[in-house]
């Protein structure tokens, strides 16, 4: 997670899927990948593996991945074994440490609008731009200060490499002989002369298809050679690029960012004899709407195992309007302190509304929207999305490592890793604040180059200075106190600090020895900003630090529905270490007067409600200090006993494509709705038109099909069900009305419904469904083309029957009939009463027969008819009073 001001690294809970959920996603058939434990060789992995419940996996060790993370591809028969199953077996094994799926990417390039003036993001009047120019009067890139060469490392889908604007910007091995079939500089790669394609697994860097290459674009940003007279410049000018090919999908994505962790790893390892300076990679392709922790987590400590050898790596997030932290994506859900997370800004200084947002997820944004830059084919032209938007912030990285600071070129050779997170730090704070990613981005602000270099030359640049501290971090945060603590790079024995209330002036001073402060006497519920600074050559200040303090009487930020029951409803909600109590109000929508009770759980149960009622409520908490302390939101809520209409668990109404042939009108009784095309589906059972239909009477129904002429088949069907015996299923004998295969559509459908005498009273949900073509659908099944309306109608009564006469013959029914296996009798009763039940075979033979004690209302009898034969039986209900009824029924 990262922290609002500071970065770095509070604890995020994310909330895990099941393993069977990833399968929504695309992923390669018969693939899974793991890193393995400490200590286990592949062969451990294949062998527990092997077996799943019994079943034999057939896996297989593919290749391996990452060297460095010990990762490998796998495979094995899906025919035999689901793809959630063996990720649950992998992720169980004591030789893995993780595992996923091989999920399939995308490159994320959007369309622009090649009117845009070129190159505008680097300079413009409005001032919506980079401040380039004044960050190139500081340095073009090129060699760190101490004279290590800077390699920005872009992993994508290919590079022209015969563009005429790279100058001498592409990055080649040195240390490798080409073609010697020889891995001469020791990095684990063979003849990796000019970068390396992690999908193919060879040294060919050029797209499968020259003229429709992603890659080319997006390098452009990063490194087309500047102040060379041809063409366009990149953010970099003198930059050398490395190109990777991959990111296709899981496995290749952790395959290519193997190779620049291998060169930076070797590069650290013989202190520049051999790889390469990497400083940043880039990746300008993801897989929209995957959490990173459940989908990627290999991924995840790839970016670790980078930023631990020097590499920070910047993400592209969705070209789509959704919040990461909710949603998620990949790869700019991942938690790596290491990631730098990139939405995209516009001409105009807003954010793209189609790209991702996130206040813990996505850090900054940067200009990218209709940039312009080299293009495949030799030739240049606009680019965006978040792919544009993204290389800017990569070659910024690589254009600070060249600032003129001796310190920071002697921080980056020896403290590779505290080094990364600094400039990740840096660059952060250092962006400009736009309202459009307030409150929904980690830094607040847009990417400033000159900025960012600016707070480079602040760290004090001579050898002998000092750095200022950074990574400031809160904890034992109380209402009173609070816990502050820093990182420090040089060997300072003392530091100045300094704190206040936000919006104050006034500051208050201290000092310790240690790289952290114990601040008290602080206001409850407050925010405070804090900074701090080395006592050495220079005292430069860090930047300010934000954190808040307790005792927040905050109301409870999300409530959990457990239980709605007719007469009661019970509640649950994370608890607030503060409270000591709840104070829970609540009352009927038309009510103005709240009810009131406490409790000082994290749960209520409110009792002595309504039934089919709507109700609302809030949580207030109470505290030892009650600060903050307001209303939850109104949480709205019904309880039960509105009938299976309103609260049944019905089958889900699969939708069809409506825009042909819809649902125009539905009449019967008192309902005559035109609602016309619903996109499929439309739901009429709260709000809509309802009517009353007795036992015992017929109706006429009519249906008009709405259509739009075209060249297809014109066949329909129209059926229409109601659940008499309201149990939340519509049986084969509920179907009400079917019109056959119709090849008019432009006339009224018209039948009849004849509501039994045994229909349960109350409302039922009615469902009608009108579908192109000849198949005979079934009130749950898929079909591709049609629309789906559902209603509710209230049975009720015929008005020429007497409660009297109804008291002396309690209605029953018997069902199913056809029926297969079991059987239910009930009877609706009026009154408590003694009846004897018989089963009998169609020739008399007595088969079961029981004695049940009627209450009033609904009483439900289940036979048990598993063990018959098929044939004709005779059920008979035998009356206290002497009277009986018989129903003929048949097993199938």
């Amino acid at each position: 997670m990262k922290n609002k001001y500071a970065l770095f690294i509070l604890t995020f809970t994310i909330s895990f899927f099941t393993a069977h959920a990833q399968e929504e996603f695309p992923f390669t058939q018969g693939e899974i990948l793991v890193q393995l434990n400490p200590g286990y060789e592949i062969q451990d992995v294949v062998t527990e593996l092997s077996i799943y419940k019994g079943v034999q996996t057939e896996v297989q060790s593919e290749k391996l991945l990452s060297k460095n993370l010990n990762a490998w591809l796998l495979t094995f028969n899906h025919k035999d074994i689901s793809h959630s199953a063996m990720l649950y077996n992998a992720r169980n094994a004591n030789s893995v440490l993780e595992a996923q799926l091989n999920y399939i990417y995308k490159s994320r390039v959007v369309p622009n609008d090649l009117l845009y003036n070129q190159q505008w993001q680097y300079e413009q009047t409005s001032d919506f731009d980079l401040d380039a120019e004044a960050a190139w009067d500081i340095t073009t890139g090129g060699v760190t200060s101490l004279g290590d060469t800077i390699v920005v490392c872009v992993i994508d889908d290919g590079l022209e490499v015969s563009h005429p604007d790279w100058g001498n910007n592409i990055w080649y091995n040195h240390g490798e002989i080409p073609g010697n079939g020889i891995d001469d500089d020791g990095n684990g790669y063979i003849d990796d002369y000019r970068g390396w394609n992690a999908d193919a697994n060879t040294n060919n860097i050029l797209p499968p298809n020259p003229w429709n290459t992603h890659g080319t674009p997006v390098a452009g940003i990063v490194a087309a050679k500047g102040n060379n007279g041809v063409g366009v410049s990149g953010v970099n000018w003198d930059v050398k690029m490395m190109f990777v090919v991959g990111g296709g999908n899981s496995s290749n994505s952790i395959a290519a960012y193997d190779y620049p962790l291998s060169c930076r790893k070797l590069y650290n390892q013989t202190n520049g004899a051999s790889g390469a300076f990497v400083v940043a990679t880039n990746a300008s392709w993801g897989a929209d709407l995957q959490n990173c922790a459940t989908y990627a987590p290999l991924v995840n400590n790839m970016y670790d195992s980078l930023g631990v050898a020097g590499v920070l790596s910047t993400a592209a997030t969705a070209n789509a309007n959704y919040n990461i932290d909710v949603q998620g994506d990949f790869p700019t859900s991942c938690s790596s302190d290491y990631l730098i997370t990139v939405t995209n800004m516009q001409q105009n200084g807003t954010k793209v509304t189609q790209a991702g947002y996130g206040a813990t997820t996505i850090d900054l944004g940067a200009y990218g929207a209709g940039t312009y830059t080299v293009a495949a084919g030799q030739t240049y032209g606009g680019f965006g999305g978040t792919s544009g938007a993204t290389p800017h912030v990569t070659g910024t990285i690589g254009l600070l490592y060249s600032a003129p600071c001796a310190r920071l070129g002697a921080l980056a050779r020896n403290q590779p890793a505290q080094t990364a997170l600094m400039i990740k730090q840096i660059l952060l704070s250092s962006t400009v604040s736009n309202s459009t990613l307030q409150n929904i981005t980690v830094s607040e602000g847009v990417l400033n180059m000159k900025n960012a270099l600016d707070s480079i030359l602040l760290i004090g640049c001579s050898v002998s200075g000092c750095h200022e501290p950074y990574t400031l971090n809160a904890s034992n945060i109380t209402g009173t106190s609070a816990d502050i603590d820093w990182e420090s790079i040089d060997s300072t024995t003392t530091y100045y600090y300094q704190y206040r209330e936000a919006g104050s002036t006034l500051w208050t001073s201290g000092s310790t020895i240690d790289t952290v402060a114990l601040l008290t006497g602080l206001t409850a519920c407050t925010f405070y900003e804090f900074q701090v600074a080395a006592n050495c050559d220079s005292t430069n200040y860090s930047n300010v630090y934000s954190f808040k303090t307790g005792d927040c009487c905050d109301a409870p930020l999300s409530i959990t529905t457990v239980r709605e029951d007719k007469t009661s409803a019970t509640f649950s909600w994370p608890g607030n270490p503060f409270a000591q109590s709840y104070i829970v109000e609540y009352r009927l929508f038309s009510a103005s007067i709240w009810s009131t009770v406490t409790t000082t759980t994290d749960s209520v149960t409110l009792t002595g409600l309504d039934s089919c009622s709507s109700y609302e409520m809030r949580i207030q908490s109470s505290c030892a200090v009650n600060v903050n302390n307001n209303y939850s939101e109104l949480i709205e809520f019904q309880t039960a006993g509105c009938g299976s209409c309103l609260q049944g668990a019905y089958c889900d109404a699969d939708i069809g494509i409506s825009v042909n042939d819809w649902i125009e009108n539905v009449t019967l009784g008192s309902i005559n709705n035109t609602s016309g095309n619903n996109g499929g589906y439309a739901s009429f059972v709260n709000t809509g038109p309802t009517t009353d239909l007795e036992r015992g009477n017929s109706y006429p129904i009519s249906i008009d099909l709405g259509f739009n002429q075209g060249p297809w088949a014109t066949e329909w069907r129209i059926k229409v069900w109601i659940d008499y015996d309201q149990n939340a299923d519509f049986f084969p004998t509920e179907r009400v009305f079917d019109s056959g295969l119709i090849t008019v559509p432009n006339v009224t459908h018209t039948g009849v419904i004849t509501i039994p005498a045994t229909a349960e009273l109350s409302r039922a949900r009615m469902r009608v469904m009108v579908s192109w073509g000849t198949g005979n659908n079934r009130p749950c099944d898929d079909f591709e083309y049609g629309e789906v309306e559902e209603y509710c109608v209230n049975i009720v009564e015929p008005t020429n029957i007497s409660i009297r006469e109804f008291e002396q013959s309690p209605e029953w029914s018997v069902f199913p009939n056809p029926f297969n296996e079991g059987l239910t009798v009930s009877i609706e009763s009026h009154k408590v009463e003694k009846v004897g039940i018989v089963l009998t075979t169609i020739a008399g033979q007595e088969v079961l027969k029981t004695n049940e004690l009627l209450g009033y209302g609904k009483n439900s009898i289940d036979l048990g008819t598993d063990d018959l034969p098929q044939g004709v039986y005779v059920v008979t209900v035998h009356y206290a009073d002497g009277h009986s009824d018989s129903k003929k029924l048949v097993k199938q």
